[in-house]
């Protein structure tokens, strides 16, 4: 159990760079008596990353199971630890994904530099049960870009956890996903005359595509040199 959480800790904090959200969360800090706005858009962000994580791993193992099935039908290439043979060849693509995604981050940055930088959409409305809506909307617009909580979750599934470790495990995760909102909350709250700078230069900090680029490339590798280095092992598991 512990394991497991020791292993997902650096691909939760990679995944918890979200420009996005954290440009959002920004936004509602700037605007007057924000808390209670950031705290629900943080809870949205955390309902809905949770929820889609729960889904997937409660349907994913079994829609795992069924395709080695059918493929064990017609290849017989599957025998004894065969799902976990499977599962490190999915873990095995995420990371080649993620190096290649990593690699692709300077390219795209430096067109954008020389076009205008995308402006975020600034809801009209603030009241707090349209922020939460808002914290659930961003989250799953950018789901395309999960990779990370996707090579985490094939993780998870290896472990064979019981119900109830999921949803510790769960929750340990996304407390981290969401970590930077609440940290820029907690500046605020500490410190709200002078937050503003501080918050910003985060802000930046956050947006900067070299900290995505190395993190992504470095979790990737990591991915892949795990494959071969326990992959092998059909009877190893997290536990």
């Amino acid at each position: 159990m512990y394991n497991i959480l020791l292993y997902i800790t650096p691909i939760a904090v990679v995944d918890s760079i979200n420009p996005t959200a954290t440009a959002f969360q920004i936004y509602l800090l700037s605007t007057p008596k924000p808390v209670a706005r950031c705290v629900t858009f943080i809870f949205g962000v955390f309902t809905a990353y949770f929820t889609a994580g729960l889904l997937f791993t409660l349907g994913f193992g079994g829609v795992i199971k069924n395709v080695i099935n059918r493929v064990g039908e017609f290849f017989h290439l599957l025998q004894y630890g065969s799902v976990g043979e499977f599962m490190y060849v999915i873990q095995f693509i995420i990371g080649v994904v993620m190096i290649i995604h990593g690699c692709k981050i300077d390219q795209s940055s430096k067109k954008q530099t020389t076009s205008e930088p995308p402006k975020v959409k600034r809801p009209r409305v603030l009241k707090p049960i349209n922020t939460f809506l808002l914290g659930l909307a961003v989250t799953f617009w950018e789901s395309s870009t999960a990779l990370p909580y996707i090579a985490a979750i094939q993780t998870i599934l290896q472990a064979k956890l019981n119900f109830h470790e999921l949803i510790g495990v769960l929750l340990f995760y996304n407390l981290i996903f969401v970590f930077p909102l609440i940290a820029l909350l907690g500046i605020y709250i500490v410190n709200r005359k002078n937050s503003s700078v501080l918050i910003n230069k985060i802000g930046q900090i956050m947006e900067s595509p070299k900290i995505d680029q190395i993190l992504l490339i470095g979790i990737g590798l990591f991915l892949v040199i795990d494959c071969f280095t326990r992959g092998t092992n059909f009877g190893w598991r997290i536990e």
